[in-house]
């Protein structure tokens, strides 16, 4: 328990910190929700897709309920996500389908997530582009 609560209180320090050198007047409630994830410089998954395209959103919203998530932050995606997303498509049935979705038809998905994931990381909401994991 101690150790938790030193590991929160580095990670509230470390927020506080990347918070001061943006130069802005700091509130308390500005570092929690910083801490918290509830900043609005933090984008949402979702938030990703509204901006770009519906086309993928049923599947990506029926994907994150089969993990118990509503939403995730952008910040929490990696690469173990991407590749939980392609089997998850594999075991999918479309709609008005009787057999599980076809490679070509996954991959297309995948490709569209791809496209979103480096819009993303073109408009800074990410760090680094998740499907370039060799560089």
């Amino acid at each position: 328990m101690n150790h938790y609560l030193k590991l929160a209180k580095s990670q509230l320090y470390q927020s506080y910190q990347e918070l001061k050198g943006t130069g802005k007047l700091l509130t308390a409630q500005m570092v929690k929700d910083y801490f918290t994830g509830d900043d609005k410089r933090t984008k949402t998954l979702l938030e990703l897709i509204e901006y770009h395209s519906k086309k993928i959103e049923d599947y990506i919203r029926k994907f994150l309920k089969s993990i118990k998530l509503k939403n995730i932050h952008l910040s929490r995606l990696n690469y173990k996500f991407i590749c939980d997303f392609e089997s998850f498509m594999y075991r999918s049935y479309p709609k008005d389908r009787f057999r599980a979705m076809a490679h070509n038809t996954a991959m297309k998905h995948i490709q569209r997530l791809r496209k979103m994931i480096r819009l993303a990381y073109c408009l800074e909401w990410l760090v680094k582009d998740l499907f370039d994991v060799g560089k």
